[in-house]
């Protein structure tokens, strides 16, 4: 639906970002920011004490915010995970790439 439209949009955008920077771990945070910010808008905020009028176009939004973070947290997360592989000895070829990208799809 909207939050997997969302995400694929937004998952190019991810790895252009994370391709620019040895370190992604910052995209991580940003990420993981915007889908507490979705569910915070989908009656999450009650729990605070706000008052926000849920309606379909706020509920909208938190699905397209969630599905970005979601596609950020996928993409920078298999980026950190091939970097911390390779930096712990493993080699920088197709056979570490494939082990990552198949543990990372495993697991999510």
């Amino acid at each position: 639906g909207l939050r997997d439209g969302a995400n694929s949009l937004a998952s190019p955008i991810w790895g252009w970002l994370c391709d620019r920077k040895r370190s992604v771990k910052p995209y991580l945070v940003i990420s993981s920011l915007l889908v507490a910010i979705s569910f915070f808008l989908m009656k999450a905020y009650e729990m605070v004490g706000i008052v926000i009028d849920l309606n379909i176009y706020v509920l909208v939004l938190a699905l397209c915010i969630n599905g970005m973070g979601v596609g950020g947290q996928q993409i920078a997360g298999v980026i950190d995970a091939l970097h911390e592989a390779i930096g712990a000895g493993f080699p920088d070829d197709p056979s570490t790439q494939g082990l990552v990208a198949g543990l990372w799809s495993s697991l999510s």
